[in-house]
């Protein structure tokens, strides 16, 4: 039985993602809004959505539920694990015109981390985290996180033909790996650092603070900062660390919830 849109009226207006299906319960198109209620609206409105494709889908679906999350960013890593879940069919067909934002720590002697921008899947050239929901976010993390770990921001072209250190290394923002000046147990301490506070250590919720100070106050010879300013920027780590904590924590338990979540069916 087709989806009745005035069922709509019983949907929730919070962020979060939608999963259309069909008479079977295969999900057929997977989707995030700031507002659900009126973005599935605009499916069944005139002069709503007005890709090629849409009406064709429309016509299929039988069902639509709904998972609310807690912020857009939540939505959008919420969507995008579950269209690696099911694979929608629609997902494929309308070929949605949706970059990602993601951090990525480079695979090489001396990674560097990067922002990205990428459709569909990633390249298998590193380690990303992420995605941002925009490319302001991506680069608020991307600050905070050359602040505190002092990794090489150059080209894999310059740090191989470079024969003394750049400005970065003399405004202690790099420990200039390309002459030398560290070692690679040094540098790959930051590294390991910068990639705890991003959150892609497996099997941690959320990042060891305490061995963030260690690793930026022993693993090289750098003229520590004034303690003052490391306790401001540490201010801001942890803060980040307990977000990013509730986001794994409310992904964790929604993918659990996703497969068993509530059909809304057709009520008239």
């Amino acid at each position: 039985m087709p989806f009745d849109p005035r069922s709509l009226v019983l949907y929730p207006d919070q962020p979060g993602v939608y999963l259309m299906r069909d008479e079977k319960g295969i999900v057929l198109y997977v989707g995030k809004a700031k507002n659900l209620r009126a973005r599935l609206k605009q499916y069944f409105a005139e002069s709503g959505d007005q890709r090629e494709m849409v009406p064709y889908l429309i016509m299929q679906v039988e069902a639509i539920d709904t998972i609310i999350a807690l912020t857009e960013k939540d939505a959008l890593i919420l969507e995008n694990n579950l269209i690696k879940l099911h694979k929608p069919k629609y997902n494929v067909l309308l070929k949605d015109d949706k970059t990602f934002v993601s951090l990525v720590v480079t695979r090489h002697k001396w990674p560097m981390i990067r922002i990205v921008r990428y459709k569909d899947k990633p390249k298998d050239n590193g380690t990303y985290f992420g995605p941002y929901t925009n490319a302001l976010a991506a680069r608020q993390t991307f600050d905070l996180i050359s602040r505190l770990f002092p990794l090489r921001q150059c080209s894999d072209a310059e740090l191989a033909s470079r024969d003394r250190p750049c400005l970065l290394y003399d405004i202690k923002r790099c420990i200039a790996p390309c002459v030398h000046k560290c070692t690679e147990e040094e540098y790959g301490k930051h590294v390991e650092a910068a990639m705890r506070l991003a959150g892609v250590a497996p099997g941690e919720l959320r990042p060891d603070a305490t061995g963030l100070r260690v690793a930026v106050t022993t693993s090289s010879g750098l003229v520590l900062r004034p303690a003052a300013r490391w306790e401001v920027r540490f201010g801001a780590v942890d803060r980040f660390d307990e977000k990013l904590s509730l986001v794994r924590r409310f992904l964790r338990d929604n993918a659990q919830r996703a497969r068993r979540s509530r059909r809304v069916r057709r009520t008239w």
